[in-house]
């Protein structure tokens, strides 16, 4: 695919540079006109994706005959969507306070695996190259909370849909046998009998890229309501960062960055503002700011001071109240804070030092802590951002690998989830049991959830639902001993592979908290 070719789509608004600004955060995206017979985006029961791939649109969520609202949105209908007299409560509608009671049985029950995916990720007809080991790499949750977002080693984006009513059912299912949840012991017997009772998640999209996957995010205001809004990126290796339709499964738009050889450079890290109108892509000791209402190659530099941040900005985080403050991590074991306004924006205001290549940064809702995790080490760090002198917590996990593991944090900011080398979820109480000044946390929860590595975990936005990513990579032991093993030795180890392979799981699984009553929500 042509790296300065948007791929084809339904005809635009007529505006000047082919894009409108369909949101009060200037997000450019190009109008769909069903009303002129033109809507094959949306209807069309398949399509290519930007990797040439065949992919297979979701019918259920043809527009209805989209009616120009009074803020010239256009409204459609979502598969998972209803009219609003008849919505369950979602991100949009559920009170913080609503959410605070929720958060709560994460440390007083233990969830029930209520749905999973797994045989899409071994074998999927619309992908054409097929991997032995297609492990995952995170998921990622809607803002709105109706769909699901995973990224594995086939370079594929896969979007899973999620009903809410599908909670609210297990909740009371749950509550009716008297479950008390997943445990260390009976958390495979429970997917057991979730996979007979409740089928297999069915892929509905797939957004291919041509090479390695470096980061994808979803805008930060999508709602289905809205298909303008609902639009992701990525970046991936050699190509530029491609804003992906989470509608249709196509391209939108690109955007190019590159080096002083005027060739296109692959983004390490990519993010939007909290308000949604920039992108903020990390590189090696520069970061790169685009407008959305601007595709293209037109962005503003910010390289790293000479005394500054060293190595690959591998992941980059924007404060929630301040979209001019934003951290990034490096490889080279150091955090960078940084503000926009200065007058050097790429001389940090301030500079923290890991003990390994960091691998996720991410801010509290409140804005005032940071945390962060690390390869090769499984501390997550909690930073005070008023007094960086030293590290205010630490929260221990299991991680001795290269591997980057994903963490959460509660919108309320009272927990912290992350996923294990082991299999296992722990669940940190940030607010209430707090170590001292430096100290080290332990979980207040934990279960196991699968037999590989927990590589990504995602909070619901409004429920108490999380998902999980497992996955890793194996290398079997048949080929490092083969060149030392006679024709006898090479069927053993066969077998032994076989063995092996049969501990391998690589699954998105959600898990669905108990219900709890009213007079049970009390923390």
């Amino acid at each position: 695919m042509s790296d300065d070719k948007i791929t084809d789509r339904a005809p635009t608004s007529n505006t000047g540079s082919g894009f409108a600004s369909s949101t009060n955060n200037d997000l450019a995206v190009e109008h769909v006109d069903s009303r002129n017979g033109n809507s094959d985006d949306f209807s069309s029961s398949s399509t290519v994706n930007g990797a040439g791939e065949s992919v297979k649109a979701r019918s259920a969520d043809v527009p209805v005959e989209p009616a120009q609202s009074k803020d010239g949105f256009q409204e459609s209908t979502h598969q998972n969507a209803k009219n609003e007299q008849n919505e369950p409560e979602n991100a949009s509608h559920q009170s913080p306070e609503t959410y605070t009671s929720v958060a709560c049985r994460l440390e007083s029950k233990h969830p029930m695996c209520c749905t999973h995916a797994e045989r899409i990720f071994s074998f999927d007809p619309l992908v054409s190259t097929i991997r032995s080991n297609n492990f995952l790499k995170g998921c990622k949750w809607a803002p709105d909370g109706l769909c699901l977002l995973t990224c594995s080693d086939d370079n594929v984006l896969r979007l899973f849909n999620f009903d809410p009513e599908q909670y609210v059912k297990s909740s009371q299912e749950t509550v009716h046998r008297g479950d008390t949840g997943a445990t260390s012991e009976n958390a495979s017997t429970m997917c057991d009998r979730a996979e007979s009772v409740i089928p297999e998640m069915r892929c509905d999209l797939r957004m291919g890229e041509g090479e390695l996957i470096y980061d994808y995010c979803w805008y930060p205001f999508m709602t289905s309501y809205d298909p303008t809004t609902c639009c992701l990126l990525s970046s991936s290796r050699d190509h530029p960062v491609h804003m992906w339709d989470a509608f249709t499964g196509k391209i939108r738009c690109t955007y190019r960055p590159y080096n002083h050889l005027d060739e296109i450079t692959s983004a390490y890290s990519v993010t939007f503002s909290n308000t949604g109108s920039q992108i903020y892509m990390g590189f090696k000791e520069c970061v790169r700011v685009f407008d959305v209402a601007r595709p293209g190659r037109m962005c503003q530099s910010r390289p790293c001071s000479k005394d500054g941040q060293k190595g690959i900005l591998s992941c980059i985080a924007c404060a929630p109240h301040d979209e001019k403050i934003y951290a990034c991590g490096s490889y080279a074991k150091s955090i960078g804070l940084y503000d926009g306004t200065a007058r050097q924006p790429g001389r940090p205001w301030g500079l923290l030092d890991t003990a390994a290549g960091v691998t996720q940064v991410a801010f509290s809702p409140d804005g005032q802590l940071l945390y962060s995790g690390c390869r090769q080490t499984g501390d997550i760090q909690c930073w005070d951002l008023r007094n960086t002198v030293r590290v205010l917590h630490v929260y221990e996990r299991q991680l001795a690998t290269n591997q980057r593991l994903q963490f959460d944090i509660s919108p309320d900011g009272n927990h912290l989830v992350s996923g294990t080398q082991g299999g296992d979820v722990v669940v940190f109480d940030t607010k209430t049991k707090t170590p001292e000044l430096g100290g080290t946390a332990t979980p207040t929860t934990a279960f196991h959830a699968s037999d590989s590595c927990i590589n990504g975990v995602s909070l619901h936005p409004s429920l108490p639902v999380l998902a999980t990513a497992s996955g890793q990579r194996v290398f079997t032991p048949k080929r490092i001993r083969r060149s030392h093993s006679s024709s006898d030795d090479d069927d053993s180890d066969d077998a032994d592979a076989v063995s092996r392979g049969d501990s391998i799981e690589n699954s998105v699984k959600v898990w669905c908290y108990p219900h709890v009553a009213p007079s049970d929500t009390r923390c």
